[in-house]
């Protein structure tokens, strides 16, 4: 009776895989290509820029690149060191890097996708402006990557059936992060074209430059768009012409004239139950987006103490639709200024009016 051969018996007994490291070492490579990128844009603007700019933004600006940098070359090094076998500490630092990345960029993206602004009429030049696209791929890719990279090499231990099993559940992590990334891009890349810096409202059918030290805020469900200014006592707002029309208890007109005969009598009676409205008057202007009609008034309200409230509206068609945008500056108690010409900060972001 002969006994078995070793070779039978080893044959059974499973064999370590080496797992690829491909996905850590092409993020580190990412990282450092940004990192370099980064101190060139430095050094070119410092030396093309030989005395120090008026703009109080500047220092921040370079602050920001240069320190990007550093982040971008540390987080580097750290992506190639958990590339290498035996440094579950630094696989460890990539792994939480990666998704802390992921979780920053793409958190204020998909809140603007749920409610108030989501499901119930999604504006998707807010989806653009919150992810910052194109530029947050650059951080996007290689945050995916380190996710991926960890992943698979804690999953993939053991032998090929073990590793082939758990590639698949990386795989599927992988894919879980990408769906929302891919969605993303196709939103921002189903819109008008708009230009760097500028605000657009894709359901007003406008884009403008909103003016410095403002910033948009929840729009009220009667607004397509809202602004406030730093001190939070003036108020910018587009909203749906007809509707608001409508909504006064008017019946929509359908040129400019119309316009101009139909909103001051709904004005004149408006001002809510305790308020009233004065001075109203009426103009017509031309705007960059076409002719359009100038509504001013002043909102005294009063109960146990008096508020004032000047407004100035501007009503225009876009492509058939009815919009108005409407600059209102709150004065408390205090006395009310004329609203019979614009602020220069309104005449500014009317100027810049575009169509998409």
């Amino acid at each position: 009776m002969t006994s078995p051969r070793p070779a039978e018996v080893s044959s059974a007994t499973p064999r370590p895989v080496q797992v690829s490291s491909a996905a850590l070492r092409l993020a580190g490579a990412w990282l450092a290509v940004l990192a370099l990128l980064g101190v060139v844009a430095v050094v070119l603007v410092a030396w093309l820029v030989r005395d120090w700019p008026s703009d109080e933004d500047y220092p921040l600006r370079m602050g920001f690149i240069l320190g990007s940098s550093v982040a971008c070359s540390l987080t580097a090094v750290i992506a190639w060191r958990a590339a290498a076998p035996n440094r579950p500490r630094a696989g460890i630092m990539t792994f939480a890097i990666g998704a802390l990345a992921l979780i920053v960029i793409l958190l204020p993206a998909v809140a603007v996708l749920l409610p108030w602004a989501g499901l119930y009429g999604l504006d998707l030049y807010a989806v653009g402006s919150a992810t910052r696209f194109p530029w947050s791929l650059a951080i996007v890719v290689p945050a995916a990557l380190m996710v991926f990279g960890t992943v698979r090499r804690w999953c993939a231990t053991g032998d090929a059936a073990a590793v082939r099993r758990r590639t698949r559940i990386a795989t599927a992590t992988t894919l879980v992060i990408l769906a929302p990334i891919v969605a993303l891009v196709a939103v921002d890349a189903a819109q008008p074209a708009c230009g760097w810096g500028r605000v657009c409202v894709a359901t007003a059918g406008i884009s403008f430059d909103l003016p410095d030290r403002w910033s948009r805020t929840a729009p009220e469900s009667n607004e397509l768009y809202a602004a406030v200014a730093g001190n939070e006592q003036t108020r910018f707002v587009i909203e749906d012409g007809a509707r608001a029309i409508r909504d006064a208890g008017g019946t929509v007109p359908t040129d400019i004239d119309g316009v101009a005969a139909r909103v001051p009598p709904l004005v004149e009676g408006g001002g809510g139950l305790f308020g009233r409205n004065t001075d109203v008057s009426t103009q017509h202007v031309e705007l960059p987006v076409g002719p359009g009609v100038r509504v001013s008034y002043t909102n005294t309200t009063a109960f146990f103490l008096t508020s004032n409230q000047t407004t100035i509206s501007h009503w225009f068609f876009i492509d058939g639709r009815l919009v108005v945008l409407e600059y209102m500056q709150a004065f408390g108690e205090g006395t009310p200024s004329s609203p019979s010409s614009d602020p220069r900060e309104l005449t500014d972001l009317l100027e810049s009016l575009r169509p998409l």
